[in-house]
C-alpha cells in the first residue's frame, strides 16, 4: 500500500508541472518584436516632418530631453534649400529619392517666391524695368537669369545704377541660407564686334565677376560658397536666330546649388 501511494503521489506531482510556460515568454517576446519591425517600415515610409513628430513623442515618453530641432533660415519660414539632404536635425534617414527630392522643389518654391516678393517690395525706380526671370530646374537648383541687357551697357562689364537694388535683394535672399552658388555669365554671338572685349568668353567673365563682387557688398556672404565663370556665347538660352533671342542670351545666371542627394 505504501509502495503504491508512493507511485500515486509521484504521478500527481508530475502532472501538475505545467511544461510549457516558456510558451507564454516566447509569444510576448515575438509580439514586441513584431510591434518593432512594424514601427521601424512605418517611420521609413514617412515624411520628414513626420518622421520628426514621431521621433519626438518616443524621445519625450522615454524621458529625453534636449531633442535638436531644426530652426527655420528665414524668420517665420521654413529652412529654405539649406539642410536639403536626407537626414534631418534627430539623425533619422528617410529611405526615399523621390521624397527628397520632393522637399527640395517645395523649399525652391519658397525660396523663389521670397525672392520675387522682395524685388517687388522695390519702387518702380529702383527696379530693372523688366521682370526677373527665376525658375526651378531640377538637378541644378534657383536660377536667378539677370537680363544684361538691363544690368550693363552694350558690350560692357561695368553694372547700370538701376541694377544694384535688384542685386541688393539677391543677397539678403543669399544670406538666408547655406547652398553653395554658382555665377555664370553669357552673351550672344554678336557682341565681340564691339570691340571693348577680344572675345565674348571675356566679356560674359567680366559681368559675371561684376555681378559677383556687388554680391560680395554684403559682409555676411562668405566667398568660399561662391563660384564664377564666362560661357560667353556657347551655352545660348534660346537660337542666335532674332534679336529678342539674342536678348534671352545675354545674361548673368546666379545658380543657388540644389545639395546631392546621397543614399
Amino acid at each position: 500500500m505504501s509502495k503504491g501511494h508512493g507511485h500515486g503521489g509521484g504521478g500527481g506531482h508530475g502532472e501538475g508541472v505545467n511544461l510549457e510556460r516558456w510558451l507564454v515568454s516566447y509569444a510576448d517576446f515575438m509580439t514586441l518584436l513584431f510591434c518593432v519591425f512594424v514601427m521601424l517600415y512605418a517611420l521609413s515610409m514617412a515624411e520628414e516632418a513626420s518622421v520628426a513628430e514621431v521621433a519626438a513623442s518616443i524621445m519625450s515618453a522615454l524621458g529625453v530631453t534636449g531633442i535638436p530641432t531644426s530652426g527655420g533660415l528665414i524668420a517665420g519660414a521654413p529652412d529654405i534649400l539649406q539642410n536639403s539632404g536626407n537626414t534631418i536635425s534627430l539623425g533619422i534617414r528617410t529611405s526615399s529619392e523621390d521624397s527628397y527630392r520632393k522637399r527640395v522643389k517645395r523649399n525652391m518654391i519658397r525660396a523663389r517666391t521670397l525672392l520675387l516678393s522682395k524685388i517687388q517690395e522695390l519702387p518702380p525706380s529702383k527696379q530693372l524695368g523688366g521682370e526677373l526671370d527665376v525658375e526651378i530646374v531640377s538637378g541644378v537648383g534657383l536660377v536667378i537669369h539677370l537680363p544684361t541687357d538691363l544690368a550693363f551697357k552694350p558690350g560692357e562689364a561695368a553694372l547700370r545704377p538701376q541694377a544694384l537694388p535688384t542685386l541688393e535683394q539677391v543677397s539678403e535672399v543669399l544670406e538666408s541660407f547655406s547652398n553653395r552658388v554658382a555665377i555664370e555669365g553669357h552673351t550672344a554671338d554678336t557682341e565681340v564686334a564691339l570691340g571693348k572685349f577680344p572675345s565674348n568668353w571675356e566679356l560674359s567673365a567680366a559681368q559675371a565677376s561684376s555681378v559677383l563682387k556687388q554680391l560680395l557688398e554684403k559682409p555676411t556672404l562668405k566667398a568660399e560658397r561662391f563660384s564664377m565663370g564666362g560661357y560667353g556665347e556657347y551655352h545660348p538660352a534660346e537660337r542666335n536666330d532674332s534679336d529678342a533671342n539674342r536678348a534671352k542670351n545675354r545674361r548673368v545666371d546666379i545658380i543657388v546649388q540644389e545639395p546631392k542627394y546621397t543614399p
